[in-house]
């Protein structure tokens, strides 16, 4: 699976706010955290409401926006899906300002920040 952020899911930022990012497991039980449980703010028709969803690792890792993933004048993503490994863990979540997060990853990559938007997107498209 490769998801591929659609432009017309995107919230105006100032509308957008992430309440929460946590790790979170399909399998209740095993302690083993598989993936992002994230809740959002947001307003549609100028209502505000919340939205939950759940983003699995490998994706989130494989779509990591910085120069080191995607070329910074093309915006080709340079990261292979095959190059992010299968069991691939987050080892730490930082929030960058209002706007956005910092994810540290177990194969040592730490340099992407995924703005709210960002994530709001990878969300629409995985769920």
């Amino acid at each position: 699976m490769s998801p591929t952020p659609d432009a017309s899911l995107k919230p105006e930022s100032q509308d957008l706010q992430l309440l929460a990012i946590e790790p979170w497991s399909p399998a209740p039980g095993t302690g083993t955290p598989t993936h992002f449980r994230l809740k959002f703010s947001l307003k549609k028709g100028g209502t505000a409401v919340t939205e939950e969803c759940k983003l699995g690792y490998r994706d989130t890792r494989f779509m990591c926006p910085c120069a080191y993933c995607v070329d910074e004048h093309t915006g080709k993503r340079t990261l292979t899906l095959e190059k992010v490994p299968l069991e691939i863990k987050a080892t730490g979540v930082s929030r960058v300002g209002r706007y956005a997060v910092s994810i540290a990853w177990s194969d040592g990559h730490k340099t992407g920040i995924y703005s709210y938007e960002t994530l709001y997107q990878l969300c629409q498209t995985a769920n």
